[in-house]
């Protein structure tokens, strides 16, 4: 298990939390989340300590003492969720309108924990890495749709500092939350939209026709009732040069995700049907066993389909 990162020295009123309470916490109450934080840690080392510095940082600045206890809570819901769905091969929702009210404080608490706590999750953070740092020479203009948290912007603004970033998402708490959380980290939420982009209709995608050098959709697809039409919109704003990060949830149950993703041969097909060249790619499980890369295909059941993509062969299409 390696060790816990150096801590930014903050003062604060509340007790202090660290990488080691999550561990031991979960260890006494959660051995299934326990042994999936073992399993990262085995696998990503030191890879882990910016990160886990960063939310630790995030979770005591707002205050967040009963984190780990409600992780677990999160964790539990999932986990009921998930046993439900492998009974009936269905989630809970089929369309927008059967989606039920989530705690979304809890929600975005869970999402920010789950980085640092699982090995899929984490994959989507080094993947998104990656990414970035690929050359590109398209026009510095990256957008992002449903920044939730927004700490995958915290990253691109780590990465492409002299990016404009513009970012969509229709939820006022998650504008409030990402926005708290980029100004914690000294970065602007000027490029914040607390707005929908066109992703299953067409109405105003004639403004950002060609207009992105990268585009993240991150945990974003399973959540939409037509990701097919969303990914050929995508393409459109995606300059004939760009890059495009994408993520596809496989066999995940939760109470917001409409479309299911049953294989990454189903993922992949999609992007190629919506006219991308895939560029790299990678499967990441859920998994509470450290696995190599070469076990990584045979291991997979559910998990993340992870794509960058590009637009494919003719330009200006």
């Amino acid at each position: 298990m390696c060790s816990a990162p150096q801590m930014v020295t903050l003062t604060h009123e509340f007790p202090v939390l660290t990488y080691a309470q999550l561990a031991d916490f979960l260890k006494k109450r959660d051995p299934a989340s326990y042994y999936a934080l073992v399993a990262l840690q085995k696998m990503k080392g030191e890879k882990l300590a910016p990160y886990v510095d960063d939310i630790l940082r995030i979770l005591n600045h707002n205050g967040h003492t009963d984190a780990w206890s409600q992780y677990l809570a999160r964790s539990e819901e999932l986990r009921k969720l998930q046993a439900t769905f492998e009974k009936t091969g269905r989630y809970p929702a089929g369309s927008y309108q059967e989606v039920r009210p989530i705690d979304d404080q809890r929600y975005k608490l869970a999402l920010l924990i789950s980085f640092i706590s699982t090995v899929h999750r984490f994959e989507i953070l080094e993947s998104l890495v990656e990414f970035l740092r690929l050359p590109c020479d398209a026009p510095k203009r990256l957008l992002s749709i449903g920044y939730g948290t927004g700490y995958e912007l915290k990253i691109a603004y780590d990465h492409l500092p002299d990016w404009e970033i513009q970012a969509f998402d229709n939820s006022p708490t998650s504008f409030e939350y990402a926005s708290a959380l980029l100004n914690h980290f000294n970065y602007p939420a000027t490029g914040l939209r607390q707005s929908l982009f066109p992703l299953e209709t067409k109405e105003g995608l004639e403004n950002y026709q060609n207009k992105y050098g990268r585009i993240l959709v991150c945990e974003l697809l399973e959540h939409l009732e037509r990701p097919q039409d969303a990914l050929a919109n995508l393409k459109s704003a995606l300059h004939e040069d760009g890059l495009m990060y994408l993520t596809m949830a496989i066999n995940i149950s939760q109470e917001d995700h409409v479309f299911l993703y049953t294989n990454q041969s189903q993922a992949r097909e999609q992007v190629l049907q919506c006219g991308f060249t895939i560029v790299k790619e990678l499967v990441s499980p859920v998994t509470v066993v450290p696995f190599t890369d070469r076990q990584r295909e045979g291991v997979f059941r559910k998990g993340n389909y992870i794509a960058v993509v590009r637009r494919s062969s003719s330009r200006g299409s």
